[in-house]
């Protein structure tokens, strides 16, 4: 039986705290998302703050690496809203 076939009132301390468990979880992915892409777009700022004189190709791999790092952030926060709303489900 799974945990959405379940009412509320059936579910036991361990599923419980199974499910609290599995919120945190959850929360510690998103930062660690966060965390990574905040450092790849960081990354590229200093790229680009420190090598800028040293031609196209710093500016592009400086570019690229923001790129990255946003594209982190945005998966990041789109995967721990679909992950919380399925757990909210739970009850």
């Amino acid at each position: 039986m799974t945990y959405q076939q379940m009412k509320p009132e059936e579910l036991t301390l361990r599923d419980c705290l199974a499910r609290d468990r599995t919120i945190l979880a959850n929360e510690r992915t998103f930062l660690a998302f966060t965390r990574t892409g905040l450092m790849f777009v960081v990354t590229g700022v200093t790229v680009y703050k420190l090598m800028y004189d040293d031609g196209l190709l710093i500016i592009i791999m400086a570019l690229l690496f923001c790129v990255l790092g946003l594209s982190i952030l945005i998966y990041g926060t789109v995967r721990y809203n679909k992950v919380r709303r399925q757990l909210s489900k739970i009850g």
